[in-house]
C-alpha cells in the first residue's frame, strides 16, 4: 500500500512553533527555530520547573536568560493568548514531555500539525513512567522518534526516527535521559527545516499488533524493594529507581535505606528465603547483602540510611508497602501527582 504524504505547510509559511514541555530537548528546538527566525512559545507545567539542560543547569533558567517566550500553567485553556485561543495559522506544535493533555479540540484547530517526541521503539513502550520501565525489562534499545499526535496515547503516524542502542557506559535514569535527548537533538534541524521548505512527509503507520503500554512511575510511592525477587530483579529495581529519582527503598530496624547502584553476585549459598535481606558482610567501603540466589553488593557511597547499619540487620519491606505500591495508579498533572483521594 502507498503511503499517503504529508505537508504541515507550503514552503516559507512557517512562522511560529509552540512548544509543550521544559527540558533539555525544549531549549534545543527553541534555539535553533529562532536562528531560522521563528518566532518561539514555550508552554510548562510547575512540575517541570525542576528539569534540568544537558550541562545540569535548571531548564527554566536558561529559557529566562535566553529571553524565550514562556509560560508556566495549570491548564493551557487558563491562558486567554495560548494556544487555544491565538491565530493557529503557520503554526506547529511541538510536545516533548507535554504536563498538558493535548485534547482532540487542538488537535483539530492546528488541523493536526502536533508532533510528539518519544525516546522508544514505538509502537512499544508507549506511556510513561520514562527509562524506568526500560530498565525494569533490561531493555537497551533506544528510539529518538518525532510521530503525529492523535487523540490516543503515542499511536500517531512515525514522520522521523533513528533506532540505536544505549551504550555500557549508561547506568542510571538520567543517563538514559542524557543520551537519548543527544540522539533526538541530532533530527531536530532535519525535522525543523523539512517544515519551513514545505516538503512532504510519508508517516509511518504504527503496528498496533506489536503495542505495548506502560503507566507513569512515582519513586516515592512505589521504590519499595520487594526482597522475594531474584537477585538479578533486585538489581535492575534498584537501577531503574536511581538518580534523578529518589532511590530503591527498604528498611532496617524501621527506619529507611535507600540504594541508588548495587552489583549481583550469583551464588548457591544463598538460596534458602529466611536469609534474604540480611547484611552478611561489611567492611569500609561496601556492605554485602543476601538475596535471591545470590548477594547485592553495595558501596557505602551509593547508599542512605538513616542510621548505622551493622552485620547481621535485615533490610524488609512490610506487604503493606509493597501491596499499596501495586495498587496505585500514578497520574500527573502539569502541577504534580494527582491525589485520587481528593478527587473522590
Amino acid at each position: 500500500m502507498q503511503k499517503r504524504k504529508f505537508q504541515f505547510l507550503s514552503r516559507g509559511l512557517l512562522k511560529r512553533i509552540i512548544i509543550l514541555g521544559i527540558g533539555d530537548i525544549p531549549i534545543r528546538m527553541a534555539k535553533i527555530a529562532i536562528k531560522r527566525n521563528i518566532n518561539v512559545e514555550i508552554y510548562g507545567g510547575k512540575r517541570q520547573l525542576k528539569n534540568l539542560d544537558q550541562n545540569g543547569i535548571l531548564a527554566i533558567k536558561k529559557i529566562q536568560e535566553s529571553k524565550i517566550k514562556y509560560k508556566i500553567l495549570h491548564t493551557l485553556k487558563s491562558y486567554k493568548n495560548g494556544p487555544y485561543y491565538n491565530n493557529p495559522k503557520n503554526t506547529v506544535i511541538f510536545s516533548f514531555g507535554s504536563p498538558f493533555i493535548i485534547s482532540k479540540e487542538l488537535i483539530t484547530r492546528y488541523q493536526g500539525r502536533i508532533i510528539n517526541c518519544h525516546a522508544s521503539p514505538l509502537p512499544e513502550w508507549r506511556g510513561g513512567g520514562g527509562f524506568s520501565w526500560r530498565i525494569l525489562a533490561d531493555d537497551r534499545r533506544g528510539n529518538s522518534c518525532f510521530h503525529l499526535v492523535t487523540k490516543g496515547i503515542d499511536d500517531g503516524k512515525i514522520l522521523l526516527q533513528k533506532s540505536y542502542i544505549f551504550p555500557k557506559r549508561v547506568k542510571f535514569p538520567k543517563d538514559y535521559i542524557g543520551y537519548a535527548n543527544s540522539q533526538s537533538a541530532k533530527l531536530l534541524p532535519k525535522l525543523i527545516d523539512k517544515i519551513i521548505n514545505g516538503e512532504f512527509f510519508k508517516p509511518i503507520q504504527q503496528n498496533e499488533n506489536k503495542s505495548t503500554y506502560f503507566p507513569r512511575l512515582d519513586s516515592k510511592s512505589q521504590g519499595y524493594i520487594d526482597w522475594s525477587w531474584k537477585g538479578k530483579f533486585i538489581k535492575r529495581f534498584i537501577m531503574a529507581f536511581s538518580h534523578p529519582y529518589d532511590g530503591a527503598k527498604s528498611f532496617v530496624n524501621n527506619k529507611i535505606v535507600r540504594i541508588y547502584d548495587a552489583d549481583f553476585i550469583r551464588t548457591k549459598r544463598m538460596e534458602h528465603s529466611f536469609m534474604r535481606g540480611l547484611i552478611i558482610r561489611k567492611n569500609n567501603r561496601e556492605i554485602f547483602i543476601s538475596c535471591n540466589n545470590g548477594i547485592l553488593k553495595v558501596k557505602e557511597s551509593n547508599l542512605k540510611a538513616q542510621s548505622e547499619l551493622k552485620l547481621g540487620d535485615r533490610l524488609f519491606t512490610p506487604n503493606s508497602k509493597l501491596e499499596a505500591a501495586l495498587k496505585i495508579r500514578i497520574r500527573y498533572n502539569p502541577s504534580g501527582i494527582v491525589d485520587e483521594k481528593k478527587n473522590k
